[in-house]
């Protein structure tokens, strides 16, 4: 039976090796492959940014807030982001933006109005651009979902970011979302952050062209 198989084995890689196949050339065409997927990622967010964008609309202040929802826990609630929002924060004004810092929103709004924001409520979301003199929010929403992996044996997690921007009569402007997941089921945050350093060139790229195009 061995020796049956080892024979059917020779048969179906015959054309490979006579094909002149080799590992170091897979290797290589795979290589190749992920530098074209790079220079086209960088080709798409590149074009994206090009988008025109008033100085008087860059000049207007964006208010980020972050939160967490997780399947079968109900409404989404505030949780601790700091490195994530500072991630979000610096990137939206590295690309010309102006942004309210995190002292500003913890000073100016209150923990039950970030709550009722989080959760799509448009007259929390209008009082605390007011507050902030904001004139758009945006809103950042983990959504985790947990499940046990059978093979492993280990807690798996599975984690959605959606960033979504209003303005402050709380019109949708842009929304964008990537996913990950991870085998380190209490570790929400750095599986956010790592997904957000990975993901937002592209993200963010699309956010800021929407919004230079739809946020007059």
């Amino acid at each position: 039976m061995m020796r049956l198989v080892f024979l059917l084995w020779l048969v179906s890689a015959g054309p490979l090796w006579a094909s002149g196949f080799t590992f170091s050339g897979y290797e290589q065409q795979q290589a190749q492959e992920e530098s074209a997927q790079v220079d086209e990622e960088r080709r798409v967010v590149g074009e994206l940014l090009s988008v025109d964008c008033s100085s008087k609309l860059k000049g207007q202040r964006i208010a980020v807030l972050i939160g967490e929802e997780r399947t079968g826990q109900g409404s989404a609630r505030r949780t601790n982001d700091g490195p994530l929002f500072d991630e979000i924060n610096s990137r939206l004004r590295g690309l010309g933006l102006k942004t309210c810092t995190q002292q500003e929103i913890n000073a100016q709004v209150a923990d039950a109005e970030r709550t009722a924001f989080l959760n799509n409520d448009m007259d929390a979301a209008i009082a605390a651009a007011g507050r902030l003199q904001a004139r758009f929010l945006l809103r950042g929403l983990i959504a985790v979902s947990e499940r046990r992996n059978p093979i492993l044996d280990i807690d798996e997690l599975f984690l959605t970011l959606t960033l979504t921007l209003l303005d402050r009569k709380g019109r949708v402007i842009s929304t964008v979302s990537a996913t990950a997941d991870s085998y380190v089921a209490n570790d929400t945050l750095q599986t956010a952050l790592q997904l957000t350093r990975e993901k937002a060139d592209r993200m963010l790229a699309e956010l800021y062209n929407d919004h230079c195009r739809q946020g007059r």
